[in-house]
């Protein structure tokens, strides 16, 4: 059988970067000693593989990002699978009950706190005495990972029913975080890259680029997290370089509206407060060109768009605001079956996925997305992609957030809704004038409800449920 270090790097950069307050480590954390060197980690996850519940599963739900590394790699060293649920709620938490009746909750104080529930049964690892483990004291040696050891069973949203299992093996992981680091995490003249990621660790966006890439490359994570968006940009001017940012396009949306008034205030006051990034990683819906050439003029970056799926991980990448198509990782292949849908895989996965968008392929090696496969709808007679009217609603400048959908109803004729989120600036009469300004008339969503949030999960992904939940209150209320 196969297998490979823990760690498979050789740099002397640090895995990890500490910001959390005590929130995060209720004992022994001391806050100067913010970057975890290899030793360290490698001390840490040994000492806590034997602490760990001896169960064949546990439920990772650990929110700070560096204990989440330390769990998961700690239930590696003992053969122990993570399962990464996208969300908490009951219904999850039901299907995780039935289908793995004997894996065991791990969890940090900070979630529980915040969330003012009792612990439930399982491990607190923010509790444990990690920080206080002095040199020499437990393991420091570099365990080996069977290839074949299925580390994480990552789950689809469980939005059309309950939530599809992914299992990903360790080689798959490994192999995905490679292709990753070759394409936008490779600068040898600047050393160690710091990631900090927006995103959740469970989800598989999270869990590529700021998990499993400071064990296989030069990288290091940040545990940095941002309650609001004007908590980036402080966050950003304080963290080391060079600094990329991993995020979602509401991410970019929310950092660039944040960093605009920021800019002015600064203006105002007289005042220049630079703040650049190294790369702007997005990923999970389409991102708006304008928003990317926005962020890359503000923060003197590039913003590098991926394309990927949960089955596959990331397969293509462009810089949006100057690529209009997608370059394919080298290795990855698709192939366009009989029904004209695409079957994407590489050799580390054995196997190929079937996607739910549509690709126009330019080349062997370029693209365009053209929606997804159940994207077309058809309203009086006039065919229309939804994917087109919600890139004209993004565009709408005091848009927050909002979904364009085609409801289920009674009647003979039915047409789309639209439920959106809107800034102060912004209001439903204006957004109305602007929607029948650049949308063909059938298209114009009717009714637009507007709502202070939109029920997004942590990852950013709007579970179509949900959204149809919401509607049905809002329509019940007219």
């Amino acid at each position: 059988m196969a297998r490979s270090s823990l760690l498979t790097r050789d740099f002397d950069g640090p895995i990890a970067w500490l910001t959390r307050d005590t929130a995060d480590f209720k004992l022994h954390h001391d806050r100067s000693d913010q970057a975890i060197s290899r030793q360290r980690f490698l001390q840490q996850a040994n000492w806590l593989s034997q602490r760990l519940p001896d169960t064949p599963a546990i439920v990772n739900e650990v929110d700070n990002r560096y204990l989440f590394l330390l769990t998961l790699c700690a239930a590696s060293i003992r053969g122990i699978t993570c399962l990464l649920p996208q969300n908490r709620t009951p219904a999850v938490r039901t299907f995780l009950g039935d289908s793995y009746p004997d894996a065991v909750s791990v969890y940090d104080g900070r979630h529980r706190e915040e969330s003012g529930k009792p612990e439930p049964p399982g491990l607190n690892v923010s509790e444990l005495p990690l920080f206080a483990l002095r040199a020499g004291s437990g393991s420091a040696l570099n365990p080996a990972i069977a290839d074949d050891h299925v580390a994480v069973v990552c789950f689809t949203s469980g939005s059309t029913g309950d939530p599809k299992p992914l299992p990903k093996t360790w080689r798959i992981l490994r192999e995905s975080s490679r292709v990753n680091y070759r394409y936008f995490c490779s600068h040898p003249q600047s050393g160690t890259s710091f990631h900090y990621a927006g995103v959740p660790p469970q989800h598989m966006w999270g869990l590529e680029t700021s998990v499993f890439l400071p064990l296989f490359a030069d990288v290091c994570t940040v545990d940095a997290h941002a309650e609001l968006p004007g908590d980036l940009i402080k966050q950003f001017s304080e963290l080391p370089r060079p600094l990329t940012f991993i995020g979602t396009p509401l991410h970019l949306r929310a950092l660039m509206a944040t960093r605009m008034a920021t800019s002015r205030a600064s203006a105002e006051a007289g005042r220049k407060q630079p703040i650049t990034l190294d790369r702007v990683l997005c990923a999970t819906s389409p991102l708006d060109e304008g928003i990317a050439a926005a962020i890359e003029e503000q923060f003197a970056t590039q913003v590098h768009e991926v394309y990927g799926c949960s089955e596959v991980g990331s397969m293509a990448h462009r810089r949006t605001a100057k690529d209009a198509l997608w370059t394919r990782f080298e290795g990855m292949t698709f192939q366009v079956d009989d029904e004209n849908l695409v079957q994407a895989g590489t050799e580390y996965l054995g196997t190929s996925f079937t996607l739910g968008d549509r690709l126009e392929f330019v080349d062997s090696t370029h693209f365009r997305l053209a929606g997804r496969s159940d994207d077309l709808v058809k309203i009086a007679g006039k065919r229309g992609s939804l994917a087109a009217i919600h890139k004209v609603l993004f565009r709408y400048p005091a848009l927050v957030d909002g979904a364009v959908f085609h409801p289920v109803e009674r009647a003979s004729t039915t047409r789309l809704a639209a439920i959106v989120s809107l800034s102060s600036e912004g209001d439903l009469g204006t957004l109305k004038r602007y929607l029948a300004t650049h949308l063909d008339s059938t298209f114009v969503p009717r009714p637009i409800y507007v709502v202070d949030a939109l029920p997004r999960q942590a990852n950013g992904k709007l579970p179509q449920g949900r959204l149809l939940e919401l509607y049905e209150r809002l329509n019940a209320g007219d």
